[in-house]
């Protein structure tokens, strides 16, 4: 290119160039701006989405809680038999709207409460939700799908808590939260209209699945991963960031997404989900187009006028330049005569001048020799020039101290005397230079002037004239030993690695494995290519924590060498132990780039020390002495009861004789059969007298065993001794006293004779006292059956006092109920009528008989002005719930007297003390109401396990007492509450009162202040007979003229 077309060139480029550079950054950061504002907006959208989840979930957690404390959660332990926690439920779901199901279930898993039929009869105990809450913790799922109603739901469980005992669960109520609530939050309202605005959100999974989203995404829900598809805001997200950013994706197009990621609200911990934000980037952006359409437009105008500008300026700059570049040309091709002789301004007139001094410079000056030569004796590498003959012409300082050799030796020796004679006989010496002109990078071999031979790193270029002739041959050669040298060690160590026994494994920084030796894949059963290029964990067994790894690689990363012992698990899935030491390879910066572990498998170890730990317990837990001894005799471990046995303590004996212990009894040849048996490999077993450390004796049975190595050579002998001196003691004296034992036999004869005839005597009171007890069983037993009837006949007596009052109660709803049906039979006479005249008009009209019909009618009409049909029909539904009430109130008066009077039976159940005194006010209201206010304070209390007939009946002799206490109309005040771990009744009235004496004989059988014939004088004594029975008190305070307060402890 000519230097006119360059300077337009340069023209337009100096003066387009800011241009476009001031334009480009004009774009961009008009669109870093706008992607910041419209990010950032995005991103607090995001950030509110999950803020927003998070905080309806702790209140929504909150609500599921209060439910599980409702009073109506405690029918969980009855089983919800009337249904008033199902229709709960019902309302609930119906109220909300929200929830695919709510169930409730008792502690042994089954679900006894639902709103959904579905869950009816199931049991679900090993659920997951069970076992949290039933534990007493909360549990909270992730989106899943529900099995029993094929939805996507997130559960909620909670216990239900006992009101008399908040430690005690007694249940768990499962609440089914719809996923599909979800979708709601991915709406903004007014962001750009309804279903079809720029902005939509997204909720993702931890993993990146996509579980809400806008309607017209709806096929995408849980179907696409947004992380599998490699949106990077979405796998940050799940990272725990936060932000915005530009993604381009082939299937959803380019987007602007705000995201962030879910933290929990309060003691919610949330469920790591990610909210992205999404905006389409080409609306985004499309201002920043228009601003990008402006810039060209104006950088087009400007280019025009810039051309036009430099072609002016090109003709006056480039003329004394073509000058210029003509006179180089001529310098160029060696003529420094050349002259240029210009008119131009100041600059290039410099220039002109300065181009002829120059040449004349250059004309005067040639290149100086000791500045090549220097440069050649300077050069690390050896260099050789040979002549076309092969002859050294020259040769640096480097090539004669790697050769030996002073300069001139060599210089027009011939190059082959450098080189060994396989290499020459090879064909490589000169004339294969000459042939090949150039080569490169060879490894040869040079000879020393000592003969010794230098590895090099060779390469050579034969230098031609212009005409091609040849003028020499360069040789340049680099030393290579110290590569060499650390080739072969390489090499040996490679060698090493692959023979060594225990398994070595090398990775990068990184982790990432680049080598392991065939030990490492004997042991693991990864080969070379499976294991490189992976991690070490895929040798993790589960059986480390993670803090165990985190102290390992702390101290790798601190430099220093790791060892330690662990479990991992080889390619067949099975777990071996292994000691292992890492240690870490540096460069020569000393920057750490690999990580060297050697591993060696101790399973078998662990296994034989398993066992030998066990062999050791064993040993120390024997009764018997054990001793162990090498194969001199050598005392090497006794067991504690040797201690015990002998009185020597085990650091006393080790490396000593078992010789210690001879007595002195048994002579030389006991000892040397024992070892000629022991050292023959057999079994020595015998009858022994030892001698103790304080000097006294004891005989023992003692037992010998050789122990073998796996060569079967004796490595031991093991010593069991067991002590009989005891027991010979005894045979001792039993073979003495059967000695005597004939001079005695006779005076035993007489004395087994005066045995025999007490035995009979004995057996003869024996069988006289078995008939006494029979007899006093018998009594017991009629006492029982009396006292049961006394029992029986107090309630029945006490059912007699209340007749009355009991009558007066089925009096009141039965005489309504009489009313009502005198009633109804009128209304029904009445309405027989109108259906008579009915038939009447239905027979005319059959029979078309007009006139007929009409007077039917007629009279129909008049007939239900006259009976008020309106009003009968409603006094009739009125009249029937009235009666149904009566009855009702009956039937509750007569089945609380029946459970009252029948027959007590021994049997204890689980009930609430206040509903049994509510059942007996059904009995006795009436004795109550004539005379007193009855005011109840209940307190709530937990549930009891007693007799509830017995104990209805007590509630019945203090009422009835409290009743008739009372001369003139007072109070009874009945009061239930906690004290310590007893439930306290309180009955108290404001009747006349009690004096001391009274007092003293309340609880006496029989005693009774009434006159003859009002009472039996046993109520207040069966009452406390019964609460004794059930580990109970019953105690009274009484004033004369105040009242008495009975308060019974259960």
């Amino acid at each position: 290119m000519k230097i006119r077309s360059k300077t337009i060139l340069f023209f337009l480029a100096l003066s387009i160039f800011p241009l476009v550079v001031m334009g480009w950054m004009a774009y961009q950061n008009a669109e870093g701006a706008l992607k910041k504002n419209l990010g950032s907006g995005l991103h607090r959208l995001a950030q509110h989405t999950v803020s927003s989840i998070d905080q309806n979930f702790y209140y929504l957690l909150q609500d599921i809680r209060s439910w599980a404390d409702f009073e109506l959660m405690q029918e969980v332990l009855t089983g919800d038999l009337d249904g008033r926690i199902s229709v709960f439920l019902v309302e609930l779901n119906k109220r909300e709207g929200i929830f695919t199901e709510l169930v409730v279930l008792n502690q042994e898993g089954e679900v006894i409460a639902s709103d959904h039929s579905a869950w009816w009869g199931t049991n679900q105990r090993t659920e997951a939700f069970f076992q949290e809450a039933i534990q007493g913790g909360r549990y909270v799922s992730d989106v899943v799908l529900s099995r029993l109603v094929d939805r996507y739901e997130i559960v909620f469980a909670v216990p239900i808590r006992a009101n008399f005992d908040r430690n005690k669960i007694i249940g768990v109520l499962r609440v089914g939260w719809k996923a599909e609530n979800l979708l709601g939050m991915t709406r903004w309202e007014g962001a750009a209209g309804g279903e079809e605005q720029d902005v939509h959100a997204a909720i993702l999974q931890k993993d990146g699945l996509m579980i809400a989203a806008p309607k017209r995404w709806k096929s995408y829900l849980y179907q696409s991963n947004l992380i599998k598809e490699g949106f990077r805001s979405a796998l940050w997200a799940s990272q725990g960031k936060e932000g915005f950013l530009l993604e381009r994706s082939p299937k959803w197009g380019d987007l602007l997404i705000g995201y962030d990621h879910s933290t929990g609200f309060r003691d919610f911990a949330g469920f790591g989900w990610q909210a992205l934000v999404f905006m389409d980037a080409k609306a985004a952006f499309v201002s920043i187009e228009r601003l990008q359409y402006m810039i060209f437009t104006i950088g087009g105008f400007v280019a025009v006028f810039v051309l036009m500008l430099a072609l002016f300026a090109t003709q006056k700059i480039t003329g004394p330049l073509i000058e210029l570049t003509q006179g180089a040309m001529k310098v160029a091709g060696g003529d420094f005569t050349a002259k240029i002789d210009i008119r131009a301004d100041e600059e290039v007139l410099q220039l002109a001048e300065s181009f002829n001094q120059m040449t004349e410079n250059l004309f005067r000056t040639t290149v100086s020799r000791d500045y090549v030569d220097n440069i050649f004796a300077s050069m690390m590498n050896s260099l050789v020039v040979l002549t076309p003959e092969g002859q050294i012409r020259t040769v640096n300082k480097a090539a004669c101290d790697l050769l030996g050799y002073h300069e001139e030796e060599l210089l027009g020796r011939p190059f082959d005397r450098l080189l060994t004679e396989e290499e020459i006989l090879r064909g490589e010496g000169v004339d294969s230079l000459i042939d090949k002109k150039v080569i490169q990078q060879v490894e040869r071999t040079y000879k020393t002037k000592e003969g010794m031979l230098v590895p090099v790193l060779f390469s050579s270029s034969v230098m031609h004239n212009k005409d091609g002739e040849t003028l020499g041959i360069i040789c340049a050669a680099q030393d290579i030993s110290e590569r060499k040298k650390a080739e072969a060690e390489r090499a040996r160590l490679a060698t090493a690695l692959q023979s060594v026994g225990d398994a070595i494994m090398i990775t990068d920084v990184n982790a990432v494995v680049q080598y392991v030796n065939p030990a490492y894949e004997s042991m693991t059963g990864y080969k070379m290519n499976e294991a490189a290029g992976k991690t070490p964990a895929m040798l993790k067994s589960g059986r480390q924590t993670a803090d165990f790894y985190k102290t390992m690689w702390d101290t790798l990363k601190r430099g220093r060498v790791w060892s330690g012992s662990l479990v991992n698990r080889k390619k067949d899935g099975t777990f071996f132990d292994v000691e292992e030491t890492i240690s870490i390879v540096r460069d020569a910066s000393f920057k750490i780039i690999n990580y060297v572990a050697v591993m060696r498998d101790i399973t078998e170890r662990k296994r034989r020390e398993g066992e030998q730990a066990r062999l050791a317990t064993a040993f120390e837990a024997v009764g018997e002495s054990i001793m162990i001894t090498d194969v001199n005799g050598a005392i090497q471990y006794a067991n504690p009861a040797f201690e015990h046995m002998t009185g020597y303590s085990v650091s006393e004996v080790i490396g000593g004789k078992p010789s210690i212990l001879k007595s002195g009894v048994h002579d030389e040849a006991f000892y040397k059969a024992l070892w000629g048996t022991i050292l023959d490999g057999k079994m020595w077993t015998a009858t022994i007298i030892d001698r103790k450390k304080n000097g006294s004796l004891f005989t023992a049975e003692q037992i010998i065993a050789p122990v073998r190595d796996a060569s079967h050579k004796i490595i031991n002998f093991v010593s069991v001794t067991h002590d009989i001196t005891s027991r010979k003691k005894m045979e001792d004296d039993l073979r003495l006293a059967n000695e005597n034992l004939t001079k005695e036999q006779k005076a035993v004869r007489a004395l087994f004779e005066d045995l025999q005839r007490t035995n009979q005597e004995l057996a003869d009171r024996e069988k006289a006292l078995r008939g006494m007890f029979a007899d006093l069983q018998k009594a017991h037993e009629e006492i029982k059956r009396t006292q049961k009837q006394l029992v029986q006949s107090e309630k029945l007596a006490s059912i007699g006092q209340l007749a009355a009052g009991v009558a007066h109660e089925i009096n009141n709803p039965l005489g309504f109920v009489s009313s009502n049906l005198q009633t109804l039979e009128e209304y029904v006479s009445r309405y027989v009528k109108l259906v008579e005249v009915v038939e009447s008009f239905k027979k005319a009209a059959q029979d078309k008989n007009w006139e007929q019909a009409d007077s039917a009618v007629l009279t129909a009409q008049q007939l239900e002005e006259d009976v008020g049909l309106s009003f009968m029909i409603q006094d009739i539904q009125s009249l029937l719930k009235e009666s149904k009430e009566g009855i009702e109130r009956i039937k509750k008066i007569i089945m609380d007297l029946r459970t009252f009077g029948r027959e007590d039976e021994e049997v204890q159940e689980v009930i609430n003390i206040e509903q049994i005194i509510d059942n007996i006010l059904n009995i006795v209201g009436n004795e109550i109401r004539y005379k007193a206010d009855l005011i109840k304070e209940y307190g709530k209390v937990p549930l009891i396990k007693c007799n509830s007939r017995k104990i209805g009946q007590v509630f019945i002799n203090l009422l009835i007492n409290a009743a008739q206490a009372i001369n003139e109309r007072g109070t009874i005040r009945i009061k239930t509450y906690c004290e310590d771990t007893y439930i306290c009744v309180e009955i108290s009235d404001t009747g006349k009162g009690m004096d001391e004496q009274t007092l003293k004989r309340v609880f006496d059988p029989f005693f009774t202040t009434k006159p003859v014939g009002e009472g039996t004088g046993l109520g207040m004594s069966i009452s406390y007979e019964i609460i004794k029975e059930h580990d109970g008190d019953i105690i009274v305070e009484s004033q004369v003229g105040k009242g008495t307060t009975f308060k019974v402890k259960l």
